[in-house]
């Protein structure tokens, strides 16, 4: 990588292209195929620079994963603001969160098993999702769109568990992991809705 501007400037210009870079290797190979030299050989830089920026392979593997969560999340907001209802706002995260799966290696998520900082920072993530769900289920049932009778908290849990055990027992390898999401998503958002809602989510996802 040529050098220009500032030191300070050259390095934060670097670091994005690393993680950049690195981001869609791992999700594309998997996070074991990816070796730190074959990284700083593909960017052209020394091992000695990458690794003055990251200690170890996890070090980099976590700023790849807030980078792209970070910014995935506020790609997600923007699009459901311009939803009009509950109901809207489920049927543009899942065809956002399928289309993004579709990329995904299934090494990928068996991998993240082993590294026990980014499996902290990806169930923070998920708490702050359930915690915005939440809301979404109670100004649902408001609309008259979600079952009144459905206890959110344990929907989520129950929907939490299925994709820790999704990972544990590698479904994905069966199955697919696009085709895993599409169904069990389909199988709790489509079951907590009203009539209404469940014809609005036919409609929306034909």
């Amino acid at each position: 990588m040529q050098k220009t501007g500032t030191p300070n400037q050259y390095r934060k210009e670097l670091k994005q292209k690393i993680l950049s870079y690195t981001m869609s290797e791992f999700l594309h190979c998997g996070i074991r195929a990816v070796r730190m030299d074959s990284v700083a050989r593909a960017l052209a830089v020394s091992k000695r620079t990458l690794y003055e920026i990251y200690q170890d392979k996890e070090d980099l593997l976590l700023d790849c994963l807030k980078l792209y969560m970070n910014t995935g999340e506020e790609r997600i907001a923007q699009e459901l603001s311009k939803c009009s209802n509950v109901i809207e706002k489920f049927a543009t995260f899942y065809k956002l969160h399928l289309h993004e799966l579709a990329g995904y290696s299934a090494n990928f998520i068996s991998d993240l098993q082993r590294y026990p900082r980014a499996q902290e920072f990806i169930g923070k993530i998920t708490e702050q999702r359930n915690e915005r769900a939440r809301v979404f289920f109670c100004k649902g049932v408001d609309e008259g769109l979600i079952r009144a009778d459905i206890d959110s908290g344990m929907v989520l849990d129950l929907a939490t568990c299925t994709s820790s055990a999704i990972a544990q027992q590698r479904l994905f390898d069966k199955y697919g992991i696009a085709e895993l999401f599409r169904n069990s998503t389909l199988l709790y958002i489509r079951g907590i809705c009203t009539l209404k809602g469940a014809a609005l989510l036919d409609e929306l996802l034909d």
